[in-house]
């Protein structure tokens, strides 16, 4: 056999004993079948409204790692209701002998300074395919004797290109990092609106966790909100995802826009650019499923305008 190819068959096999290493550090492989579907506790769809934040890990984590990030992130989601908004959108509108074409493309940065907080764990529950839920009491600057505390700061950075109105997005990408005080996590959320892949890491420790499907009962107080998201790429997925449609969609005051228009050979061009910095107080109100699909409202009030 040549030298070449045992070298590199050697090389795959330590590539594949590495990646090994790293799959298992915190991941616990499981199986499942579609039927019966996950039924979620009642409190998984109140807890915003008994004053608490919900909190979801990946899917196939050992129960440590799954309840580690399920804490972080539901500090992450209570810490955006101090936010700090930075936007950027870029409208290229062409019109064309009577056919119109608009496309949008929106950079977003958020983030919030570190702080410390301190969280109880109200409810918890595992699913099927191992996401941990939990319902947390979470409050900042919490008193000296409190048994459990956390120091957090994250930013999150968004890109979308879309349609318009958003009917059709073309390209999505969140990329958000939480620093701890024992841990990094790392959020990355990539796609289209057919198919979001969502990829976590721990401490550096890339998540992997099936795309098989992933399926929920029907639960909660379905409200009537245009923001859906499916929850066949797991719960998180579905539900970080819904957090940046409101966003996207959230009409900003004292916007600066700037605004060119040219024609070239009978096609109207415009290209419009919209920029924005807001303090805003960003919260889930309500929660139900129906259909496989995720319904959730968020309300987003100026941080002056909320009345504590």
């Amino acid at each position: 056999m040549p030298k070449k190819i045992i070298v590199a068959a050697g090389l795959l096999l330590l590539c594949r004993l590495a990646w090994g290493q790293r799959d298992t550090l915190y991941n616990k492989p499981l199986r499942w079948s579609t039927s019966p579907f996950e039924t979620l506790p009642s409190w998984v769809f109140v807890a915003s409204a008994n004053g608490h934040t919900l909190g979801v890990s990946d899917p196939c984590l050992k129960p440590e790692a799954a309840r580690r990030q399920a804490v972080c992130r539901a500090v992450y989601l209570f810490s955006m209701q101090q936010a700090n908004v930075r936007l950027m959108s870029d409208l290229f509108a062409t019109a064309r002998q009577s056919r119109k074409s608009d496309k949008l493309l929106v950079m977003a940065r958020i983030e919030q300074p570190p702080a410390t907080y301190a969280c109880r764990i109200v409810n918890e529950h595992v699913s099927k395919y191992g996401e941990c839920f939990v319902e947390a009491a979470v409050v900042e600057q919490p008193p000296a004797d409190a048994e459990v505390t956390a120091e957090l700061m994250s930013s999150s950075e968004l890109m979308l290109l879309c349609a318009h109105d958003l009917t059709d997005i073309i390209e999505v990408k969140l990329v958000a990092q939480l620093t701890a005080s024992d841990c990094v996590l790392l959020s990355d959320i990539k796609g289209n609106r057919r198919n979001l892949t969502a990829v976590s890491a721990i401490n550096g420790v890339k998540i992997n966790f099936p795309r098989q499907g992933y399926w929920y009962e029907a639960g909660g107080n379905r409200k009537n909100t245009d923001i859906s998201s499916r929850l066949n790429n797991s719960f998180w997925n579905a539900y970080i995802t819904s957090f940046l449609k409101t966003l996207l969609t959230y009409n900003f005051n004292e916007v600066s826009v700037r605004q060119l228009d040219d024609t070239y050979n009978d096609d109207e061009t415009t290209l419009a650019r919209e920029r924005v910095i807001a303090d805003l107080s960003i919260k889930n109100i309500a929660l139900s499923v129906y259909g496989n699909e995720l319904f959730a409202e968020w309300q987003i009030l100026p941080i002056k305008d909320v009345v504590q």
